[in-house]
């Protein structure tokens, strides 16, 4: 290890106990098949003070066949002030309000992981948006160039449309 890769681990470490610890906002139940014990082992042994679990839409499981709403809640439940959730719906379905309004009342931080071949700023999106600002709590994209959340070029306008919202982007084309 040279001096600067020590430095910046140490640094690293002391910027996570003054916090309470590392904070992982993006984690999924179910993801490839790891059942939660898994993932709980997985946040243990990674030193992870905090976890926020992000649960797919209720017709498909994002790309790793991750886990919905309830699957993620369950966790929260049993390990409160360690674990925490968004709350998450496909954009374009008659009940996506309905859902995620339902998880934000049992205490939802957020929306996401919104990751759905959608265009970034289209009425379904506006929704999710609308949703979220009217609670205020962030909404977390996953931007991949011609798969997911189509369109970022455009996203500047849902940015001054929706002001109040925090936007959490990540992903390829991010």
């Amino acid at each position: 290890m040279t001096r600067r890769q020590f430095l910046a681990a140490s640094a690293a470490t002391l910027a996570a106990q003054s916090t309470g610890g590392i904070i992982d906002i993006h984690q999924h139940t179910n993801y490839s098949s790891r059942t939660d014990e898994q993932l709980l082992a997985h946040q243990r042994r990674m030193g992870i003070a905090k976890t926020v679990l992000l649960p797919a839409g209720s017709k498909f499981g994002l790309a790793a066949g991750a886990g919905g709403n309830e699957t993620v809640l369950r966790i929260v439940k049993e390990r409160p002030g360690e674990y925490y959730f968004f709350a998450n719906e496909l954009p374009d379905i008659p009940s996506t309000r309905q859902e995620i309004e339902k998880y934000l009342k049992l205490g939802a931080i957020g929306i996401g992981e919104q990751k759905y071949n959608v265009e970034c700023d289209s009425k379904a999106m506006q929704l999710v948006f609308d949703i979220a600002q009217a609670h205020g709590v962030p909404v977390l994209m996953h931007f991949q160039h011609g798969v997911y959340n189509l369109g970022i070029e455009r996203f500047h306008t849902m940015l001054k449309k929706y002001p109040k919202v925090a936007f959490i982007g990540h992903a390829q084309t991010w």
